[in-house]
């Protein structure tokens, strides 16, 4: 009964993913979990991990094609997931859980950082100097990569939810009743900064040592230009909470929290586009390589990734009749510079799902952009690709159904 519960409960979710994000930039990755997930983390376009609830750590090394758990060896909750390198990270939970890898995740070891606080995040400015923050006011830091923690005095009673470092000096850690503190002698010392506003802050980011955001409860985002000297607030477009805020550069970043809001900026944060909304999602973490290419983790077992910046990905039908075979065209142009499309045909399905997919794989065979995941009509669509953002090579680009599969070569030329 439990098994046939369990089932059914993923079957809703996966269902109520693809309907929501179907006509948005963002698609649902197989996680195979249905637990909460905290906090994701991405080295490249292929190396992450995403850590949650009893102790789950999962990893990728494909861009998320599939996840495969990795062993905590603990029960506990895990909040927050930093990886140095691709070989070396940390992951922190409640009752002072602290791990360390040094081979990719394969093995996960337990450190003693001499408390039993709950931690809330983690942040290593290099592979020796790191620190972790949680609840009443706890603030430790190492400076041998774990082996040895020692507290600091973060100057505040309240609790601290997420620590950003640009260097081995400058810092801030955020926390609730609008906590704001900062450090530029690597914690030695912290001063608290003011927001004038008492919502809890549940996310900081920083682009260098003076343009910085901060995300948390109704919707609030607050920006500074002088290093938190001086903070304003912007028009998120929500009262949601949002749990995670991320920047790829001084202009373009996302905020992402509950109800499966996801929030973007390509001004800083003058202004802010929805890009989804669903009641069926509670994210948490947001993960940008580059400006098109993201993750976000949450509840239940839910994985997003865009290749597109979350903007839509732009398929449309080019013809309502019905073929009589699935049909993979030839991009065109080809060659081309910077944008192609891609015609296709959708035949009626034969009791399958008739969920589509057109993916586009670089010549090592590694995901690259994913143009349509979703359940389709019978008919002729095109989608279009840019590439703008990519170097030029040969690509494959392939359609699957569950009764079709074709790949094609086409070749970008800058």
């Amino acid at each position: 009964m439990k098994n046939s519960y369990f089932f059914l409960l993923i079957f809703l979710v996966l269902n109520i993913c693809s309907d929501s994000t179907a006509q948005t930039g963002w698609f649902l990755q197989s996680s195979g979990s249905s637990l909460c997930l905290h906090s994701i983390h991405f080295k490249d376009y292929n190396t992450g991990w995403v850590v949650g609830h009893d102790g789950e750590i999962l990893f990728t090394s494909n861009g998320g094609s599939y996840w495969i758990t990795q062993a905590s060896n603990v029960p506990e909750l895990l909040n927050s997931v930093f990886f140095n390198n691709n070989y070396t990270g940390w992951a922190v939970g409640t009752n002072g859980r602290i791990l360390k890898t040094t081979n990719i995740g394969n093995n996960w070891i337990i450190q003693n950082p001499g408390t039993t606080a709950d931690f809330e995040s983690v942040f290593f400015a290099d592979g020796n100097t790191g620190w972790v923050a949680g609840i009443n006011s706890t603030l430790l830091k190492t400076t041998n990569g774990g082996d040895n923690w020692f507290p600091q005095s973060s100057g505040v009673s309240f609790q601290l939810m997420v620590i950003k470092f640009i260097s081995l000096n400058t810092g801030w850690v955020v926390g609730s009743a609008g906590t704001i503190i900062k450090t530029t002698n690597g914690g030695d010392n912290w001063f608290q900064q003011s927001a004038v506003i008492q919502n809890d802050f549940m996310s900081v980011e920083f682009v260098n040592s003076q343009t910085g955001w901060i995300a948390g409860t109704d919707g609030i985002i607050i920006k500074t230009t002088n290093g938190g000297n001086n903070w304003l607030s912007q028009q998120s477009t929500t009262t949601n909470q949002l749990n995670s805020v991320k920047f790829i550069s001084a202009e373009t970043g996302w905020a992402a929290g509950i109800g499966g809001i996801i929030l973007k900026t390509t001004n800083g944060g003058s202004n802010w586009s929805s890009q989804i909304i669903s009641s069926a999602y509670l994210l948490r973490s947001i993960s940008f390589v580059d400006n098109n290419t993201g993750w976000i983790a949450g509840r239940p077992g839910i994985i997003l990734k865009t290749t597109t910046g979350g903007e839509p990905i732009g398929i449309k039908p080019v013809s309502t009749e019905v073929p009589d075979n699935f049909f993979l065209s030839q991009n065109y142009p080809n060659p081309f510079n910077p944008e192609t499309h891609i015609k296709f045909d959708i035949s009626p399905s034969k009791g399958a799902s008739g969920i589509a997919k057109l993916i586009i794989y670089d010549v090592l065979g590694r995901e690259v952009a994913v143009l349509v995941n979703e359940q389709l009509s019978p008919g002729t669509y095109e989608a279009g690709w840019d590439a703008s953002n990519y170097p030029s090579g040969v690509y494959f680009y392939k359609l699957t159904t569950e009764e079709y599969a074709e790949t094609r070569k086409m070749v970008l030329i800058k």
